[in-house]
């Protein structure tokens, strides 16, 4: 688990989960930050973009992400804003199942 992962599962509030679950929400916000980033990317590109960003994702993540940046200057700012919408909800869905498990017993 990287420090960022580590970070996050702080910002979450999700440290006295088992291992594995950690590590599932984990990947699940990632998945779901690529998601929501590209859409609103994606929203922003003609053909001509679409079909050159496909060119750059098909030689590796790192590529499509250094294409992202360079071809859209708030590339950064909409992660940032979507990612912390992905841990308000997140924390938001922490608090709701504990606040169950808590008036079952």
């Amino acid at each position: 688990m990287t420090e960022q992962d580590k970070k996050l599962i702080q910002e979450l509030e999700i440290e006295g989960l088992p291992e594995e679950e950690k590590k599932e929400i984990i990947r699940a916000l990632y998945t779901s930050l690529q998601i929501r980033v590209g859409r609103q990317l994606a929203d922003k590109m003609d053909e001509k973009l679409l079909g050159d960003f496909d060119k750059a994702r098909k030689k590796g993540e790192d590529e499509a992400e250094k294409w992202l940046k360079a071809n859209f200057t708030d590339y950064q700012a909409i992660v940032t804003e979507q990612l912390e919408k992905l841990k308000s909800e997140i924390k938001d869905k922490v608090g709701q199942f504990v606040s169950q498990m808590q008036t079952k017993h």
